[in-house]
């Protein structure tokens, strides 16, 4: 944020990119003074790191992992440069320009922030605990005063020298340090030195003083950058030589063949320890999401299979809960975000299953295979290996699009940052810790509330007053949250909501909410394992509203099982599971349950009450006469995933049956999602062995119910799911990497059982297997149903769900 001793400094009117008799405005705050408060700040006690580590999966010390800023190699080769003893504070700049005015108008700002690598990435990327700060406002200037040919160049050195003047007390700063009092109490000298510069691609061209046309990171030629060629890196002495002999009027040959811009002061020029060109990181945002995917694969393979037939086939894909349906196609969305190009990954090697040739196929595969590893938020040598390896796939298939008339040759900047990715991964920690979506989301908070929060003129300082008053109140908020820490209440900086989270990944299906269970309430343990309230209180909340704990734990602790399980246990992590409190569907009789529920009900129940060896107390067997309470839903918290970042994730599993329409209201179709189940004789097959979908196979959940209770035995389960089995796994597809399956039939009908509701997994999600053309009769409400199908699981979804 711009403190409260943030000044400004005027250009001279006289200067070349002077407006006029006004001259320009920088504003600017101290860098070494954030980089002191954010290394000190008590409330990042617990998230900081002051030296380098190796990180290892095993003792042996053959897979090494990758994961936050001092476990890269950059850090461990700085370290040994500067005086031994002394702190390396990773300084990580981000800059972006950005509009300020919405709907009209010509209102920019370039905001510079700042943040260190020594605080977790987890951390530092909320922007709710405040771990990256504003360092500046860049002038955004019209430079009227330059002719049309000198007026990029003006703009180019107006950069470099605001950015300059910015960064000037970080050159005696990094190479002399500073004794900093850190957040354990102890006194440091720290040397800031910048570390990585986050930023898009024209961005990243003008830091490192090149055109557009070149790679800002290495030598490669234009013309070759279609191709997986390992160029010789930029090396900062040789470029400001270059420029120094361009700046007295000589001929460089390397100048123009390199593609330089004639900036002859870089601001990166004096700073101590730094490679600029290393510095930038990779831009998954707009270099993997918006680039590669949509600008360029989508457009590719769209032209091939034609547009009509891809959006017939997103109009056709099932409905599930957090993935985005598509009901119109692809060609008509108007604007287009990350999480769009997000949603349509999970789903497009499978819509393109039967739309493309497979060598089409194979290129498409590799390159989200390549996007979703880039993604990791923990590497290992194992993932890199497999990122490279999916490169290579790509190089090796994208001859096809050119075959096929689509494009014709690879050398456009985007393509050819892919070959940067390991490397840079290796020397700076996994790339989501550098995501331009940060500062993205950070131009909210800090330029366009404040704009708004201005009359439109003279802005600039006006944001400033405003975001002063800001940082005031968050300073204070930082020192409660500091002094009720030391009282012994939980730091709340795990808890802050992440923004990245903000949107409702679940869905609503049945248009009902959920809320967590209430903490007040009185709570016992029955016989059966099943958290239940305290029988001698009403209830006057909806019959839904309120979950409880089916498998009896009270705290889910990562890497531990749930203790009541159906079958052998598992070395995996296994889910935890929440029902309502009350059923959503009470008192159903076995007719209503067959006619929209199950239809083999009765018989399924039956054959799972002898096989389990329950006898009922009445030693009656369940007829038509018996009563059952059912449950619209079941929460699933899954196990933490920290290689993809999914912590604390819960879905809901529905089981829907048709609702007709009354009262204005439309009808809903039925909803019964697929799901993964643990099948204990289902491990030898050796399709899945190794892999995550080991020992489990695909149902479909069709009623989730209690027994009544004069079927019940002690201290047995009786909450109970009926599901139509899907067919074991075949062997993976070698074109898209997914799993076929089919349903599984016995006399022209699907193969159901009951089971515990303990040994469902996760929900799955199943794509179509569409052929060479899709049926215009499936809908995303029909399509399970319909088609006796044969699906593919699809791998992203189930990983990163």
């Amino acid at each position: 944020m711009v403190p409260r001793h943030c000044y400004r400094q005027r250009q001279p009117h006289n200067c070349e990119w002077s407006e006029g008799n006004r001259g320009l405005e920088l504003w600017r705050r101290d860098p070494v003074e954030c980089i002191r408060e954010l290394i000190g700040n008590p409330a990042y006690k617990e998230f900081l790191a002051y030296a380098p580590e190796h990180v290892f999966t095993s003792a042996d010390g053959n897979e090494r992992i990758y994961d936050e800023t001092w476990t890269g190699d950059w850090w461990w080769e700085t370290q040994a440069k500067v005086p031994q003893g002394s702190t390396i504070a990773p300084i990580i700049l981000a800059s972006d320009k950005t509009q300020l005015s919405q709907f009209g108008g010509d209102k920019l700002a370039w905001p510079v922030y700042l943040t260190i690598g020594n605080i977790a990435k987890e951390v530092r990327r909320k922007p709710t605990a405040h771990a990256t700060v504003l360092i500046g406002y860049l002038p955004v200037a019209k430079l009227d005063c330059c002719s049309n040919a000198t007026r990029s160049e003006v703009g180019y050195r107006l950069f470099h020298r605001c950015m300059q003047l910015l960064l000037q007390p970080l050159i005696k700063a990094g190479r002399n340090g500073e004794r900093m009092v850190c957040a354990d109490s102890r006194i440091c000298r720290v040397h800031p030195i910048l570390a990585a510069y986050i930023a898009d691609f024209p961005e990243q061209c003008l830091v490192a003083c090149c055109k557009e046309s070149y790679c800002p990171k290495c030598r490669v030629k234009p013309e070759d950058r279609g191709e997986p060629l390992e160029s010789l890196y930029q090396d900062p002495d040789r470029t400001t030589t270059i420029l120094d002999q361009k700046a007295t009027g000589r001929r460089v040959k390397a100048y123009k063949s390199e593609g330089m811009r004639p900036v002859f002061e870089p601001f990166w020029k004096a700073l101590p320890y730094t490679d600029i060109f290393s510095c930038f990181t990779p831009d998954i945002l707009h270099q993997l999401h918006k680039g590669i995917f949509k600008d360029h694969l989508v457009k590719w393979c769209t032209e091939i299979a034609g547009a009509a037939e891809i959006d017939a086939r997103f109009r056709a894909m099932p409905e599930f809960p957090g993935l985005r349906c598509f009901k119109n196609g692809i060609s008509f969305v108007s604007q287009w975000t990350g999480r769009e190009h997000r949603e349509m990954q999970k789903v497009f090697i499978g819509i393109l299953t039967g739309a493309v040739q497979p060598r089409v196929l194979r290129a498409a595969t590799a390159a989200v295979d390549f996007i979703y590893y880039s993604q990791l938020h923990i590497h290992t040598t194992v993932t890199l290996q497999a990122l490279g390896d999916a490169l290579a796939t790509l190089h090796e298939h994208k001859g096809v699009f050119i075959d096929a008339g689509v494009r014709e040759n690879f050398n456009f900047p985007k393509f050819h940052q892919l070959v940067h990715y390991v490397t840079a991964i290796q020397s700076r920690g996994s790339a989501n810790g550098y995501n331009t979506e940060s500062p993205e989301r950070l131009h909210i908070d800090f330029a366009k509330k404040a704009y708004r929060a201005s009359n439109r003129r003279e802005y600039v300082s006006q944001m400033a007053t405003w975001l002063r008053r800001q940082e005031s109140v968050v300073e204070f908020k930082k020192y409660l949250d500091w002094r009720l820490d030391n009282q012994g209440v939980r730091s709340r900086i795990r808890g802050e909501d992440d923004e990245d989270n903000e949107d409702d990944e679940d869905g609503d299906v049945d248009g009902e909410d959920e809320r967590e269970p209430n903490k007040y309430l009185d709570w016992r343990l029955d016989s059966q394992g099943v958290r239940s309230r305290n029988c001698g209180e009403d209830d006057e909340d909806d019959e839904d509203d309120e979950d409880v704990d089916v498998d009896g734990e009270d705290e889910r602790k990562p890497g531990t099982r749930s203790q009541i399980n159906d079958g052998p246990q598992h070395t995996t992590t296994r889910a935890h599971r929440l029902l309502a409190l009350k059923p959503g569907f009470p008192a159903l009789t076995v007719d209503k349950i067959s006619t929209s529920f199950a239809p083999n009900f009765l018989h399924s129940l039956r054959i799972y009450l002898q096989r389990t060896n329950l006898p009922p107390r009445s030693h009656t067997p369940p007829n038509t006469c018996d009563l059952f309470n059912a449950y619209k839903r079941m929460t699933l918290v899954l196990p933490d995933i920290p290689s993809v970042g999914r912590y604390n994730c819960k879905v809901r599993i529905r089981a829907l049956p048709f609702t007709p329409g009354c009262a204005g209201r439309k009808a809903k179709p039925s909803y019964f999602q697929t799901v993964l189940v643990r099948v204990p004789d289902d491990r030898e097959n050796p399709n899945t062995a190794g892999t995550v979908l080991e020992g489990l196979r695909v149902a479909q959940l069709r009623l989730i119910f209690e027994l009544p209770e004069h079927l019940r035995t002690p201290f047995k389960p009786h909450l109970l799911a009926y599901i139509e089995w899907f067919n074991p796994f075949r062997p993976r597809d070698t074109n898209n990497h997914l799993f076929p399956v089919s349903r599984q039939i016995h006399q022209r009908a699907p193969v159901a059982e009951v089971i515990n509701i303990t040994r469902i997994e996760s929900p799955c999600y199943l794509i179509p297997r569409f052929g060479a053309q899709c049926d215009n009769s499936w809908t995303s409400a029909n399509v399970l149903e319909q088609v006796i199908l044969s699906c593919s699981v699809c791998q992203y979804g189930y990983i990163l769900s």
